[in-house]
């Protein structure tokens, strides 16, 4: 791995050199391994977005979801597995070829808008 530099050709900061000691993982996704190198260098803690969407249906029922630049809709797939009744899903792509993607990730009883 090539060291990293800091804008001007500096030096790079201590953050910077634990980032490229941070090797990705066997069959890590890049998304994942990015995802990953930022969990360790943010204060704030992620959202639980599931814990979220379960508390909001039990608050009021039913929900619509609304993704816009959905792409694959991979984390929204995984959030219909793990909330599967109850919401109701829309999708917004400019590529349709993601869009049918997507579908084909939900589970087959997902409810659409």
């Amino acid at each position: 791995m090539r060291p990293l530099a800091a804008p001007g050709g500096e030096a790079p900061d201590q953050g910077a050199e634990q980032i490229a000691a941070i090797e990705p993982l066997a069959d890590e996704s890049p998304y994942g391994y990015a995802s990953r190198l930022l969990k360790t260098h943010l204060a704030a803690k992620a959202p639980d977005f599931t814990a979220r969407l379960r508390q909001m249906k039990q608050a009021r029922g039913s929900l619509k979801v609304l993704s816009i630049c959905s792409g694959a809709a991979r984390i929204e797939a995984g959030l219909a597995a793990a909330v599967p009744e109850g919401i109701a899903w829309a999708l917004l792509d400019i590529n349709e070829q993601l869009l049918q993607m997507a579908a084909r990730q939900f589970p087959a009883t997902t409810p659409w808008t």
